[in-house]
Order: C-alpha cells, then structure tokens, then sequence
C-alpha cells in the first residue's frame, strides 16, 4: 500500500529524511520547500566553503552539543560522522579534513547541495518550491496530516530555526509545532559573535589565546581555547562564538575573562625575557610575547617606554595579572541575522529520539535545527540536522509507526 510523506523544509535534514524515506518503493515522498531553491542557508555555512561534519569519535562530538548531546546519542550510532563522509564520496563530493573538520575538497557549499539534490531525484522525491505552509491540521481517526490541500500518512518538520532570516528562517516550524500540542523551548540566538565593550585600535586583530572563561556574576560557566578576533562590535571567533550560548542566560553580570598566557608559564617567559633583555625597553620586551598595538592598548605608555632593567617587581605583578586575567564585560550577542543556529526549540522530551518521532503524535517527526539541541562551530550542526534527518527517514522506510 502507498504511503505518502511530506518533509516540510528542503534544507540538508529535510532532504536527508527524503532520500532515506523514498528508499522504501511505497513512499511517495514530497519535499515542500518555502523557497525558490533547496538549501539556501546551507550556501552561507563555513563562509560558503560548508564544514559538513568533525572527524571526532561520538562521544567526543557529543560533549559539544552542550548539555543535550546524550539526547543524539542513537542518531549518531545510526548515521555517524564517517557515514556521512561515506555519502557524500559514494554521491561523487570528495571531502577533505582541516583539523578535526570536514569540508568538501571544492570549498563549495552549492556542490554539497547538488549532492542532495541529485540523490533526491534519483529516489524520486519530488519537491515543490514556493510552498510556505501555515497550518497542519491531524486527523486522529484515520492518523493522517492535511498540509494545505495535501494528506499525507507521515510528516516530517524540517524547517529549521531564526536564524538568517533571509534564508526562510522565520521561525514557523515552532507554530506548527504548538499547533499540534508540543512544547517549545523559547527559541534564542546561538553561536555569535558578542557585543562588549568596543576595541577601537584592536579592530581586524586576531589572536591565539590560552584560555577565554564565560562568567555570570562571579561564577565560571565554560572556558574555551582559540583564536579571538576584535571587531567593530566587539569580540569574535571560535571561542567566543561556542560561549555565546550562555550569553542568553540568567544573571545581572555577564563578562570573559582573558587569559592570553597560562599562569604557569607566563612568569617564566617573562623573567627570562627581563634578563637576556634589561638594557632595551620595556616596550621591545612586550612585543615579543604580544602583538605592539596590543601591548599598548593593555598597558601605560610610562610603563612601556622604560627601561626594562628600571621595571619594578610590582609593575611586574601588574603585567603577569593582565597577561592571564584580562576581564571583559558582555552586553550580549549579535542579532539572529548574525547568529549562526538557533537556542531552543521542540522539546526534546517530546521526541524519540531513536527515531525523532513525536510521543504525542504518531507519524510526526521534528529534524535538525527546530528541535531543542545546538552545537558548537565546527560543523557539529550539521552533522545533527544530517543524522536527526536520516533517523527520521529510516524510521519512515521502515513503516515505523510506535513512537
């Protein structure tokens, strides 16, 4: 018997849960698309190069998706980081790894849509563009979904978060979501960059740091390691944007604290630094631990321009202190056209999460961004929208309905 399956939101999840749903010749997948094109904020991932996934081992990738990573456990198992790989080399993308990062070897994003693309064709997905969906009505009698004008036995909701709102990221999967009796965790901005006090003589400078701590009134909430950039605004890179998750949190007293140097090793570094060096000054010293403009946005230019043999042991504190406590203040972080993913959403004890089916409703599925889980830069979000998708689409193929 036929069944028909409709992915509401043609971005990498959506499609991911199409082209495993139509590997089962009695589906009858539709793809319903609110833009002209498919995968439109995923042109825009890594700076359009698209860092796909991490060559991390599971339990690693799961400690970065904050507090809710063990909720990907399964979906991982089924549809790992190296099975993703796997995909897209057998569909023709040969990728390459920077670090622990994947990308594909052409740096072009529109490639790993063109992937998608074709694998949906050739399963037969048919998918309709233009098609922005207001309401799901359930039909319980018959566990059915009237989507506009179409019924569907299953339905998949792909639509992602707020973020790029541009791109079609308005936030509707969440309605739909509370339409159909599920809860939602207050959608937020995730992973950007953050407002603090303005570096004016910083600005385009970027720097490798020990370590960056996240603060709220006085308590340490996460430290990260990593390059900072200084911006017109503020503060980016990596560091900063995987800390810009808390940034939405509770508490009068937000603020980093920068540590450029380890306690450790400073001291050291800086003592011999003193002695092969007394007769320069103390400026010349600085610089060969920090970039100049730097060492002279962070220090008195009295203190600098002495002689380093004249520098006492207390100015001496004072430099070893800025150099591994530096605090920040943060007013908070960029807007969600800014921001890279979206904090919040479906929650996810509404979710299977062996199969992303809904435990409110048979044949509903939540995939990717919409559901309450974010992860840090590095491509960890969308190797979650790529498994949560193909978990959904495997469950569908299967004829999956026990929630």
């Amino acid at each position: 018997m036929m069944s028909k399956v409709g992915i509401i939101g043609g971005g990498p999840s959506g499609l991911m849960a199409a082209i495993e749903a139509a590997k089962n010749p009695n589906n009858k997948v539709v793809v319903l698309e609110r833009n002209s094109s498919c995968c439109k904020k995923l042109l825009l991932t890594g700076n359009g190069r698209c860092n796909l996934t991490t060559i991390l081992p599971i339990n690693e990738m799961v400690e970065s998706y904050y507090d809710k990573g063990k909720f990907l456990y399964s979906a991982f198992y089924q549809f790992s980081n190296y099975d993703l790989i796997d995909f897209f080399e057998k569909n023709g993308l040969k990728t390459k790894i920077e670090g622990t990062k994947v990308f594909p070897e052409s740096d072009l994003a529109n490639d790993v849509r063109k992937v998608l693309l074709k694998c949906a064709k050739d399963n037969s997905v048919k998918i309709k563009n233009n098609c922005l969906i207001k309401k799901i009505d359930y039909f319980l009698d018959h566990n059915k979904f009237l989507v506009d004008d179409s019924y569907f036995d299953y339905l998949v909701i792909a639509t992602g978060g707020i973020t790029y709102k541009a791109t079609g990221s308005d936030g509707i999967g969440y309605r739909l979501a509370k339409s159909l009796n599920h809860s939602v965790v207050q959608p937020q901005p995730a992973l950007g960059s953050m407002n603090t006090e303005i570096f004016d003589k910083l600005q385009g400078l970027a720097l490798e740091v020990n370590q960056v701590s996240y603060f709220i009134d006085n308590e340490l909430i996460a430290s990260e390691k990593g390059s900072v950039l200084f911006t017109h605004f503020g503060l980016s890179g990596p560091p900063i944007i995987n800390l810009s998750y808390y940034a939405t949190g509770k508490g009068n007293h937000h603020y980093l604290v920068v540590s450029l140097f380890g306690r450790d090793n400073i001291r050291n570094k800086l003592d011999d630094l003193i002695k092969d060096n007394s007769a320069k000054q103390f400026n010349n010293i600085l610089g060969l631990l920090l970039p100049k403009r730097l060492a002279h946005f962070l220090f008195d230019e009295a203190l600098l321009s002495k002689q380093t043999a004249h520098v006492t042991k207390e100015e001496i504190k004072q430099v070893e202190k800025k150099l591994t406590y530096w605090k920040i203040n943060i007013f908070g972080i960029n807007d969600h056209d800014k921001s890279m993913a979206t904090k919040g959403g479906v929650c996810l004890e509404n979710i299977n999460p062996k199969t992303m089916m809904s435990k409110i409703i048979k044949n509903l599925y939540f995939t990717g961004e919409l559901i309450d889980i974010v992860g840090k830069t590095g491509g960890f979000n969308l190797q979650m929208a790529f498994s949560t998708g193909f978990v959904a689409g495997k469950s569908i193929k299967k004829g999956e309905n026990d929630g």
